[in-house]
């Protein structure tokens, strides 16, 4: 090792190199280098210590631990090179033949690992570190004379400042401890595409490109939006723009742009026209331009040219609709077709809205589209169609350009496309479904399939196809209005409901009733549709219709969910525009209709016939129709169910065997449990009502007239009602359980679900009653419930009331809303509410008698109080917590049993 070791003390930073020369204005043009190479040697890339034959070498996957410069681990008994140094600043660990490279070659020292500068007083612990372990300090590299042109054309171009490429947010990993959680990144306002020009060893250039970080999408020079650029404009406060290109909605325009890197400026910007599909032809011999993906079909093709049908009709298959809605998607529909899409009368709002989710669809992993598409091919030969040839090996395709991608890839829209789209334009059945189910998602997949169905019941016939182009040349599957070639895959009619096989390219042949668009159009109102209609229930006293008993299907056929969600969407948007209007009598036929909807739709014969499934579509039919009267007078025509009316004996034990059957095959083990266990039922006799109806225990009337302050009083806001917490009780509410007076159950109202719309309609109508924004005629069907009464084995008779499903389930979420607060304004409760029941309140009994001997328990019961407490007393105590009281509590229905003991807060404080 030499004496004199060399000075690694840090020194002056590397001159600025100057700037190269700005690219041509011309947006395809970029700086490019010949291939002439430097003539000095390169400074080494790699520590000369590493280029050994016996040198360790980096594992696949390095860990966290190694060594930042070479990223090898640290040995167990590091010798020479390997040897351990930490950064005198930082503390982080590298090799000290490592250092030693970075000090030869590198003035302005900084830490690999966190870019903490190395300090001057570093030099001589590294010094003796080099000498204790013979480690030789290396040659530095020869400079580079940054001022040649050799240099300059060895160097990447920047990138031209007048284009703006935009894609996918970028990621800021915001908790390190936790970088494998999806929650420790969060995604950055900035969208820029990083440059990342591409050098050819052939030629010698350099090929423009900009890369997507995080989907992997590219924008090169032969990129569609890339091509026929007017002329920038000038904005006369800023100067010249900018072409902005955004690949989530294939889009183009001039911007207003300052800074690096460029920030988009508030200034109105201005859209740039997609170019025409028609490429120019091109002169014989001359060389074909490069296109953006070998695959991409011709741009003659009809299907690139497809505008609207004549009029309004069921046809066969939906390719005349998804095929041009997926070319649009992508840019490559027509200038003609997509203006005589977005002016129809009948299809505009459907296409605009199903247009806007596919451009704004965020990138997907690949394999979900595979995955999506394998599926649906497997099940297309299931049903007996043989798939195509061409048809079938896209899915080979896809799973091969798929497997290339790098891992944590994401794809956008145009990938696919350009890989599924058939010469002709077509694009198959299965791979439509797959494209629509993938991005736009299942349930706006099959919501888009639905509004079709509904569109086409209202025509009659095939579609007709639009008057055909001049020069439109006739394509291997014939006309693209009409039915294809191909088979189609048939919607399943068990369940159009049914998020996984909804959106089939095929609509079903059964009869299907009319499904209107309740609420897909923005601005409609559908109270202004169905007003005659609401007003033809006026005859109708709803608590009178509630009270009669009826038999209902209590879970929904199968086969008509869809239609039943489309008739539940319905009377929930009635509601809601009702709401929204003027005070009005609309709202209280609104609620009229929601609460009389399982009568008009679900009745059944009480003998247990069974109903033809063309009955029930015909009145699903009649309902969209607004026939509301007739279908509701065809359910009270009905003959009263046995029992109603008489006496019916008591349940057998192999009834209780049978119900306790159902329960199990229906998951709901508890309540199977206690269908065997529990107290039978009471005869229905006069002696059971008058036990019910005692005026000892349970009286008719109000202890006294609820304070004018308490009726009277508005809380400072109106309560906001958990969307999630309501779904999810919905979600998870108990099968099989009995119906309120209205026969709504849980399986009846779950078919929500598989809709946004009406998942957003059934909780705006559940914060309605949660605020309490209910007419006054209409509470008294809220006040009704079954009677169910049971017989104590005692002798007594125990009576349980059924509420209607809406109000238990809207009460059950803000009993969990707001329980903290009234747990804390309640006294300890040993039964209700409690886990452990009465058994708490025997073990306390028992401690208590165990601490005083003189203490004598005679007896112990335990008794309904609820049933007889004041509900002012609740009220006032209730008004008196602030904390309470700032959740409204005295502004809901009084649904909590734990609100009887705000009663005694006041005694067992003072005792």
């Amino acid at each position: 090792m030499a004496d004199t070791p060399p000075d690694y003390s840090p020194g002056e930073n590397t001159p600025t190199a100057p700037a190269p020369v700005p690219p041509n204005r011309s947006p395809t043009t970029v700086h490019s280098s010949p291939a002439a190479a430097a003539d000095g040697p390169a400074a080494p890339a790699t520590p000369d210590w590493l280029l050994s034959n016996d040198a360790p070498s980096p594992p696949p996957c390095p860990s966290t631990d190694a060594c930042p410069v070479c990223l090898c681990e640290f040995p167990t008994h590091p010798r020479g090179p390997e040897t351990l140094f930490r950064w005198p600043q930082c503390g982080h660990a590298l090799h000290l033949g490592c250092v030693a490279h970075l000090v030869a070659n590198v003035r302005d020292l900084r830490c690999p690992s966190c870019r903490a500068r190395w300090p001057p007083e570093a030099a001589d612990a590294f010094t003796r570190a080099c000498r204790a372990h013979g480690v030789d300090a290396p040659q530095p590299a020869p400079d580079h004379d940054t001022t040649t042109r050799q240099y300059h054309n060895s160097m990447a171009p920047r990138p031209p400042a007048h284009i703006l490429p935009f894609c996918c947010p970028r990621l800021f990993l915001a908790d390190s401890a936790h970088a494998t959680s999806d929650t420790a990144w969060q995604e950055l306002p900035d969208r820029h595409m990083h440059w990342a020009p591409v050098h050819s060893r052939q030629t010698g250039h350099w090929r423009p490109e900009w890369v997507c970080m995080r989907c992997n999408a590219t924008v090169d020079e032969g990129h569609p939006l890339l091509q026929h650029v007017p002329e920038p404009p000038t904005c006369p406060t800023h100067g010249p723009r900018r072409l902005a290109l955004d690949l989530r909605e294939f889009s183009r325009g001039w911007v207003c742009c300052r800074g690096s890197p460029p920030e988009v400026l508030p200034c109105p910007g201005q859209r740039v026209p997609l170019p025409e599909p028609h490429p120019p032809a091109l002169p014989v011999g001359a060389p074909e331009q490069p296109a953006l993906v070998s695959t991409a079909p011709p741009a003659e093709a009809a299907w690139f040219n497809q505008g609207p049908p004549d009029n309004l009709a069921a046809g066969g298959t939906n390719s005349w609709l998804f095929v041009p809605l997926l070319h649009a998607a992508v840019g490559r529909l027509h200038s003609w077709a997509l203006a005589a899409w977005e002016a129809h009368a009948h299809y505009a709002l459907l296409w605009r809205g199903a247009l806007g989710t596919l451009r704004q669809a965020p990138p997907v992993e690949p394999s979900a589209l595979v995955h999506a598409l394998h599926t649906l091919q497997q099940l297309a030969a299931q049903d007996g169609r043989a798939l195509p040839l061409p048809e079938a090996q896209l899915l080979l395709t896809l799973a091969a350009e798929a497997n290339r991608l790098p891992d944590n890839t994401l794809v956008h829209l145009l990938w696919a496309w350009q890989m599924v789209t058939l010469p002709d334009g077509y694009i198959p059945a299965t791979v439509q479904e797959a494209l629509l189910q993938v991005f736009m998602g299942e349930m706006a997949a099959s919501a888009l399939l639905q509004d079709v169905v509904a569109l086409h019941r209202e025509g009659a016939g095939l579609p007709t196809p639009p008057a055909p182009r001049v020069g439109s040349p006739t394509t291997s599957h014939g006309n693209p209005c009409g039915d294809h070639a191909d088979p189609q895959p048939v919607l399943p009619n068990e369940s159009p409901s049914s998020s996984s096989s909804s959106t089939s390219s095929e609509a079903d042949h059964q009869p299907r009733p009319h499904a209107p668009l309740h609420g897909s159009e923005p601005g409609t109102d559908s109270r202004l549709r169905y007003r005659a209609s609401l007003a033809n229930l006026d005859p109708f006293v709803v608590e009178d219709v509630l009270a009669r008993p009826c038999c209902l299907f209590r879970v929904p056929p199968h086969f008509c969910k869809g239609v039943l969600r489309s008739s539940l969407h319905l009377a929930l948007d009635l509601i809601r525009s009702c709401a929204r209007a003027p005070a009005g009598p609309d709202l209280v036929r609104a609620w009229k209709l929601w609460f009389l909807l399982p009568r008009m739709l679900l009745h059944r014969p009480a003998a247990g016939a069974r109903v033809p499934k063309a009955d029930l579509l015909a009145r699903f039919n009649a309902f969209s129709r607004g026939d509301w009267a007739s279908l509701l007078q065809e359910a009270l025509s009905q003959p009263l169910p046995e029992g109603a009316t008489g006496r019916h004996p008591a349940a057998s034990g192999d009834a209780r065997a049978r119900r306790a059957v159902h329960l199990a095959h229906l998951g709901e083990l508890s309540a199977a449990r206690q269908a065997l266990t529990a107290d039978p039922l009471a005869p229905t006799t006069d002696a059971t009502f008058e036990q019910l109806s005692d005026p000892n225990r349970r009286p008719s009337e109000p202890y006294e007239p609820l304070a004018p302050d308490l009726l009277a009083w508005e809380p400072a806001s109106p309560v906001a009602l958990d969307r999630r917490a309501l779904l999810t009780n919905l979600r998870r509410a108990r099968k099989g359980a009995a119906p309120g007076p209205s026969g709504c159950t849980a399986e009846i109202a779950r078919v929500v679900l598989d809709a946004e719309e009406s998942m957003q309609a059934f909780a705006d109508v559940a914060t309605l009653l949660a605020q309490a924004q209910i007419p006054a005629a209409i509470l008294p069907a809220f006040g009704l419930g079954r009677v169910v009464a049971l017989s104590k084995p005692s002798g007594g008779t125990r009576g349980l009331v059924i509420g209607d499903f809406f109000r238990r389930i809207v009460a059950r979420t803000l009993a969990q809303q707001f329980g903290g607060a009234v747990e804390a304004a309640c006294p300890h409760q040993y039964a209700l509410g409690n886990r452990a029941g009465l058994d708490a309140l025997v073990h306390a009994v028992q401690a208590r008698c165990a601490h005083d001997p003189n203490l004598t328990v005679v007896s112990l019961d335990a008794s309904a109080a609820y049933d007889g407490i004041s509900r002012q007393s609740i009220l006032q105590e209730l008004r008196s917590q602030p904390s309470a009281a700032a959740h409204e509590g005295a502004k809901v229905f009084p649904i909590l049993p734990a609100m009887e003991t705000l009663r005694l807060t006041r005694a067992l404080d003072t005792d």
